[in-house]
């Protein structure tokens, strides 16, 4: 997905899952559904257009970028509905050995330009109904089918969450500059880079051997950088990490 809108500050305890690249940190949410449809899977809105303090700033973007969950549905090599958990990796001894589809993904990713996560929720830090989130959603939708259509990429459902808040979106091995100019015209602040984390061959080494580093690409907003290692992780035990949660 992507990360969505921001407001209203309202303390959130992030748990940071997305695979291990994941931003959940102590960071404001909006009011209203935005406490449902906050930060998603993949960094989106910014600050409102509102006047300056009412909105996020940079770094509080950045701190919810960087501790986030992150969930991955069926993409290449799971089976059909399968999910894939991540959360930001804390330590060496929470990196495992990188599953075959994380390996797949982050291949795929290689060989098509990149591994973006990107959302249409909450252009700009404006909460907005889930039912208007939906239906950008689905518009975003059929332009990434056009996109991988017309480039050879591949795309799957993704989303972003915590105990707070769910945003839905996707995740596309595709062409940089035309994921960003997606997520520029999606309004969104930035969006996740995936890639292949550096590897020491010493496993002695206290290097964290996890297959994957999440980074973010700016989009409207300068000064996004939240690199995280992410590591697999089980579903977390919240209800917000359900692939077809909606807020109430």
């Amino acid at each position: 997905g992507g990360l969505g809108g921001l407001g209203k500050p309202q303390p959130l305890s992030m748990v940071l899952g997305s695979q291990g690249r994941l931003v959940a940190l102590a960071m404001t949410s909006m009011a209203g559904s935005a406490a449902a449809e906050g930060p998603g899977s993949g960094p989106g809105s910014g600050p409102s257009d509102a006047a300056p303090g009412h909105g996020p700033d940079a770094e509080q973007l950045k701190e919810c970028w960087a501790e986030a969950y992150e969930a991955w549905i069926a993409p290449p090599g799971t089976t059909s509905g399968e999910v894939l958990y991540f959360r930001p990796a804390a330590g060496v001894e929470e990196c495992g050995a990188p599953s075959p589809s994380i390996e797949e993904a982050v291949a795929l990713g290689e060989r098509h330009g990149g591994l973006f996560g990107l959302t249409a929720f909450n252009p700009m830090g404006q909460d907005q109904p889930h039912e208007v989130n939906m239906e950008r959603s689905s518009q975003l939708q059929a332009e990434i089918e056009a996109l991988c259509k017309a480039s050879g990429g591949i795309w799957w459902r993704s989303f972003g969450f915590d105990k707070d808040w769910h945003e839905k979106g996707f995740t596309v091995a595709g062409p940089e500059a035309e994921v960003v100019a997606l997520a520029r015209k999606y309004r969104q602040g930035a969006v996740y880079r995936f890639s292949r984390a550096s590897q020491n061959s010493d496993g002695a080494s206290g290097v964290c051997r996890t297959a994957m580093l999440r980074s973010t690409v700016p989009v409207l907003l300068e000064d996004t950088d939240a690199d995280v290692l992410l590591a697999q992780t089980s579903r977390p035990a919240i209800e917000q990490a359900d692939p077809l949660w909606v807020p109430m």
